[in-house]
């Protein structure tokens, strides 16, 4: 990456895995919020790659709000969280399962 402005530029070089493509993260391509505003609760859906997962709620400084833990997942997953008591404003949903990790943007109403 090569960044350029009126005071230079600066270069910085990232290495990905050999393997590496974004297209092959699944579970970002099939992650689904609804409703989204939403104002009690929310419907996280996506396509389980592995029998085990974490769910994160951050708010937008990346401090944790809330987090689960689900296991004995197959196929499509769905579930509710309860946001109710979250303060209205934006928060990030990140479900991670060791691998492969997907994050959408909530707004609470």
């Amino acid at each position: 990456l090569v960044v350029t402005n009126s005071c230079g530029s600066d270069t910085t070089t990232c290495t990905l895995p050999p393997n590496f493509s974004y297209g092959d993260n699944t579970l970002a391509q099939s992650l689904v919020l609804f409703p989204n505003p939403a104002k009690d609760q929310v419907k996280v859906s996506f396509d389980a790659q592995a029998t085990e997962m974490t769910l994160r709620v951050l708010d937008l400084s990346g401090k944790e709000i809330m987090t689960e833990e689900h296991d004995n997942l197959n196929g499509k997953v769905d579930f509710m969280i309860n946001v109710g008591n979250l303060a209205d404003g934006v928060y990030m949903i990140e479900v991670s399962n060791g691998e492969l990790k997907a994050v959408k943007r909530l707004i609470k109403q």
